[in-house]
């Protein structure tokens, strides 16, 4: 059995007298391969690498990135993988299909002669490891890297090239690059063109959200939590500017918990796609978990001025700082986890009505917006000492991905 799942058939006469059979099923962890929904770095090696890697031995590793990322192998260490005909590879071998899909394309690898780089067709790579019964070797190391589509160029085309639509043009690029709510300053019209103001119902305002795709907005659960006939507006400064454009459905979170804002994270899906323009393009998303500690974020919304106040008719936006994890523990206790970012505690804060809209870092190189955190929750507005409490987008691709299931923009965001 190459995989984890086992097919029996069992086939009778017209007689059928006989007392059949039974089968006692046990399940064991595979000792290597599986399915890697990776968003970093990481390697992959030969079960007990550096040692010999044993007899009998199928392995397959599926490793799958976000769409519009391509998957990059380089080779560690040794490279040790016992064969007699090195041109054929019949005993031991590594098979790697770089399209993901052993049927449409794959190589095979043996010898001790380390291959050079592979860099995958698609976001998608496989690896398959088999051994035979007799001659070992010590296997080999592997290192993966995600590298964004838009900085592989193909030698020459290929069927199996495809252009990505969603490239850094896209997204997280506001009409002016940071300069320098409760407290914060108005600012110019669409500079934020990411920004998407949330209506219930009875077209009253009640959230903000951010263009994520032509056809989702992401935002916080508790704001479609309970609420039916959603609609947005986006590419606006005030907001009775524009139409209501509808939301077909909101995907929240299946561990969000009310109670304590739990996976407070959400999609709306927008019955129509938008076109994107000077006035209305995506956010980017960080692929990786920077540490912001000691940096300033922004937050922009129509969000109330002070606890209880009203909306405003045109956004505001402020700086607030991250927040180590270690001090937010210490104001809110165990109801700050690893999926969450706390920033702000002075003056300057998000209120009611910014709830689920972005919390923005720069990015230099190049110089884009990405997306770190969403508004979830806190003690009142601008209450000093008490900072915001914010989802955490990096823990939450999987999510991301299984809902949009098409390209959204991604930055890396270490240098």
């Amino acid at each position: 059995m190459g995989d984890s799942v086992i097919l029996m058939r069992m086939y009778t006469d017209a007689d059928g007298r006989d007392r059949g059979f039974r089968i006692r099923v046990r399940l064991y962890e595979s000792p290597c391969g599986g399915l890697l929904r990776v968003f970093r770095s990481g390697y992959i090696t030969s079960p007990d690498y550096p040692y010999s890697y044993g007899a009998h031995r199928l392995c397959v590793w599926r490793i799958q990135a976000l769409y519009g990322m391509r998957i990059k192998l380089s080779f560690d260490g040794y490279f040790d993988i016992r064969s007699d005909d090195h041109d054929t590879c019949f005993m031991d071998y590594l098979e790697i299909s770089r399209s993901g899909n052993f049927q449409k394309d794959s190589q095979r690898y043996c010898g001790q002669t380390r291959p050079k780089t592979i860099m995958s067709t698609t976001n998608r790579v496989e690896l398959k490891f088999v051994t035979d019964c007799c001659e070992e070797g010590r296997g080999f190391k592997v290192r993966y890297d995600i590298i964004p589509s838009w900085s592989v160029t193909p030698t020459r085309p290929t069927e199996r090239y495809q252009p990505v639509p969603c490239r850094m043009t896209d997204c997280g690029k506001p009409q002016e690059l940071l300069p320098r709510i409760v407290g914060g300053e108005e600012y110019s019209e669409h500079k934020h063109p990411w920004l998407v103001a949330i209506f219930d119902q009875y077209n009253a305002f009640i959230c903000v959200g951010s263009l994520v795709s032509r056809s989702h907005v992401l935002t916080a659960a508790h704001c479609c939590d309970g609420q039916k006939g959603l609609s947005v507006k986006t590419g606006v400064h005030r907001l009775t500017d524009g139409p209501h454009q509808a939301v077909s459905r909101c995907h929240m979170h299946p561990h969000y918990r009310k109670r304590n804002l739990v996976n407070d994270i959400a999609l709306l899906e927008l019955t129509v796609s938008v076109n994107y323009n000077e006035f209305q393009r995506p956010i980017c998303l960080p692929l990786d978990a920077k540490d912001m500690v000691g940096k300033d974020g922004l937050i922009a919304g129509w969000g109330r001025e002070s606890y209880g106040g009203r909306d405003r008719q045109t956004p505001k936006e402020a700086n607030v700082p991250f927040v180590a994890q270690s001090e937010c523990t210490t104001k809110y206790g165990a109801i700050i986890l690893e999926s969450n970012l706390c920033a702000g505690g002075d003056v300057e804060d998000a209120c009611q009505g910014d709830s689920g809209g972005p919390l923005m870092s720069p990015v230099h190189v190049p110089s884009r917006v990405v997306q770190m955190g969403i508004v979830s929750t806190g003690i009142g507005c601008g209450r000093k000492g008490h900072p915001g409490i914010y989802t955490r987008v990096t823990s939450y691709h999987d999510f991301v991905y299984n809902i949009t299931r098409q390209q959204w923009c991604t930055v890396q965001t270490r240098r």
